[in-house]
């Protein structure tokens, strides 16, 4: 928020998407996901806002886990140009080993208040590429770490 007149920022909030049934997600959420709730069309899909802070199911708490890797999924191998990790919006790309790195979030459960041990970041190169990183093939990938 204090950077959104800043063109440099983004203000996507880093998000995990979890399929589920409907009536569970109702059960565990208290909130109805169903047909009369205030769903709205987006570019993305349909879409519905919680508006929950730090959810939990059971008692434990929804958190978001970070994993960066550099083995993209064939979805990011074949959009590089809008999943790879970037220094800053339209920044330059960062690579780790000379490969692009993709960050991915997923949602776990767990109470502990310390989660940073639970994501994996990698370290970027030094020098930043604004072309096409090194193709590692998974074998190499392998023999790097």
């Amino acid at each position: 928020m204090l950077n959104k007149s800043d063109d440099s920022f983004s203000s996507n909030a880093r998000r995990a998407w979890v399929t589920a049934e409907p009536v569970d997600a109702t059960e565990y959420f208290g909130v109805d996901f169903g047909p009369t709730a205030s769903w709205y069309i987006t570019d993305r899909g349909e879409m519905l806002d919680l508006n929950i802070l730090n959810p939990s199911m059971n008692d434990i708490r929804c958190r978001l886990r970070i994993t960066e890797t550099i083995e993209g999924t064939e979805w990011q191998n074949e959009n590089v140009d809008t999943s790879a990790k970037r220094k800053g919006k339209d920044g330059d790309y960062l690579t780790h080993l000379g490969a692009y790195i993709f960050s991915n979030t997923s949602v776990m459960l767990n109470n502990e208040t310390d989660t940073s041990d639970m994501h994996t970041y990698l370290e970027a190169d030094t020098d930043v590429t604004a072309t096409q990183p090194k193709e590692y093939a998974t074998e190499e990938l392998a023999s790097l770490i």
